[in-house]
């Protein structure tokens, strides 16, 4: 089916993981794929974080001071 929503792309993620598990033990791919799961409701500082730690800096930066 179409996916729609973020609750959508989760469960895809969840039928790759699992198809992963079973049938590709020794694949990588399930330890991204839980990685991917944890970005999906993430915002854009969180990602960065996430996947670039000492480029957090660099975004704070750019990005300016945060309004209150």
């Amino acid at each position: 089916g179409e996916i729609a929503n973020r609750e959508d792309v989760l469960r895809q993620l969840d039928r790759l993981l699992e198809y992963y598990v079973r049938h590709e033990p020794s694949s990588p791919v399930p330890v991204l794929l839980k990685r991917a799961k944890t970005l999906v409701t993430a915002d854009f500082a969180e990602i960065v974080r996430n996947l670039i730690p000492d480029g957090i800096s660099q975004f704070e930066t750019l990005r300016g001071p945060e309004s209150e």
